[in-house]
């Protein structure tokens, strides 16, 4: 916009410039011309008036008379004689006087300027004063007016890009500003605000921004303490469910039922943490996609051999690290291996891997062997499913490669069952 304005300003106050300042170039070049062959005509009529006075005072006239007053001025300057004698400069080859010594008074261009004639009527015959006002004489001074009149030109034009800069940069600053804080505000800076400033519609613009911020802020202080405070009612009935279960009789099947108790615990115990935290920009953004997919399998092994399910796990490539936070990608593996276990029926096995993407990277596979995702629902939107769940598994999982600049991918697998595969960007080697 800044340029934009500039340009503008540029344009206008250079068509006004030329549309002053041409014409004007014209006129100061006319009135030059026209000043000097005034001056040859004054000179002119000065020599024709002393010709009248001698003829006055003598009755005739000798040319020699008139010789000094010829010759006192620095311009051409000639007198024709009634008998054709000439004094000073001669005329051009072919000159035509002849309307002067009819007595008319005229001018003519000749050679190096233009000749101002005047007849002077005397007893004698008729005088023809001729004198010349050269091109050098009409045109002095004119260059000089010229390149003043360009420097006037240039001048207004850079004072026209200024004020246009200053206005601007007027509105563009508060402009950016508004971006720069709008883009804070989307990273999860909650603190992102402007100070007003500019035009009247960009400062309430500015306002309005403003008052957002502080609603979103509202808002999301508002759903996290919710969020934090179902997770915490949650305790109550894990610890009761714990109790109960460590009442059972001691064999697999209760330290399996603890252990995924204890899981239980540490994800509520995840969720109120993570929703009370104010400064999210603050968590670790980078963990191992290698080691989190092997902790995860172990946990899900006991479950996968008790519902008789051929688990097989491919992890071609260690480390691989991708940029998302350690207990967000192992929310988002759980979801995707735990929606085969919710959505399979028991014994169809399942392949989880872990190898290089195609584009570069690193990517997440799950493929079942079951009947696949339903043909006439959209999986991949939230609080969509096929079997009478929340369906919010493939969105966590979509949402947590998102967030690393991924993308993730459903199709069907090699065995007709249902493919998931989360493509993560590169990444450096190092995990933070």
């Amino acid at each position: 916009m800044r340029r934009s304005l500039i340009v503008v300003a540029v344009a206008v106050t250079s068509m006004v410039a030329i549309a002053f300042l041409v014409p004007l170039a014209i006129l100061t070049r006319d009135l030059a011309a026209d000043r000097e062959l005034a001056s040859a005509e004054r000179d002119a009529e000065s020599v024709a008036r002393l010709i009248v006075v001698v003829a006055e005072s003598s009755g005739s006239i000798d040319i020699d008379q008139v010789l000094p007053s010829v010759s006192a001025t620095d311009r051409p300057l000639t007198v024709v004689a009634p008998d054709g004698t000439v004094v000073g400069p001669p005329l051009d080859q072919g000159e035509d006087i002849s309307p002067a010594e009819e007595g008319a008074s005229f001018r003519q261009p000749v050679e190096g300027g233009e000749a101002v004639y005047v007849p002077v009527v005397t007893s004698d015959g008729t005088f023809v004063v001729r004198s010349v006002a050269t091109d050098e004489a009409m045109t002095e001074g004119v260059v000089r007016t010229w390149i003043i009149l360009v420097v006037v030109g240039v001048v207004l034009v850079m004072i026209a890009v200024l004020v246009a800069d200053r206005l601007g940069r007027s509105v563009v600053t508060p402009v950016e500003e508004l971006s720069e804080a709008a883009e804070r505000l989307g990273a999860g800076d909650l603190d992102a605000r402007v100070e007003p400033s500019g035009p009247d519609e960009i400062e309430a613009v500015g306002r309005a921004f403003n008052r957002l911020a502080i609603q979103v802020e509202e808002l999301l202080r508002s759903e996290r303490e919710e969020v934090a405070d179902l997770a915490h009612r949650l305790r109550t009935p894990l610890t009761g469910a714990r109790l109960t279960a460590e009442s059972l009789p001691t064999d697999e099947r209760r330290e399996v039922i603890l252990g995924q108790l204890d899981e239980l615990h540490r994800v509520v115990d995840h969720v109120i943490a993570e929703a009370r935290r104010v400064d999210r920009a603050s968590m670790m953004t980078r963990s191992d996609l290698a080691q989190i997919t092997g902790y995860r399998i172990t946990y899900w092994e006991p479950l996968a051999s008790d519902e008789e399910r051929d688990v097989t796990v491919d992890i071609a490539v260690r480390p691989a690290p991708v940029g998302v936070a350690r207990n967000d990608l192992t929310a988002a593996v759980d979801a995707l291996i735990g929606n085969v276990f919710a959505h399979t029926e028991r014994g169809v096995g399942l392949t989880v891997a872990v190898r290089e993407s195609p584009g570069g990277g690193v990517e997440f596979v799950v493929e079942d062997r079951g009947d696949g995702f339903p043909s006439d629902i959209d999986v991949t939107a939230r609080g969509e499913s096929g079997a009478r769940s929340s369906g919010l598994g493939l969105d966590i999982a979509r949402r947590t490669v998102e967030s690393a600049g991924g993308s993730m991918v459903v199709g069907t697998s090699p065995s007709g069952g249902a493919s998931v595969v989360l493509r993560f960007p590169p990444l450096a080697a190092s995990i933070v």
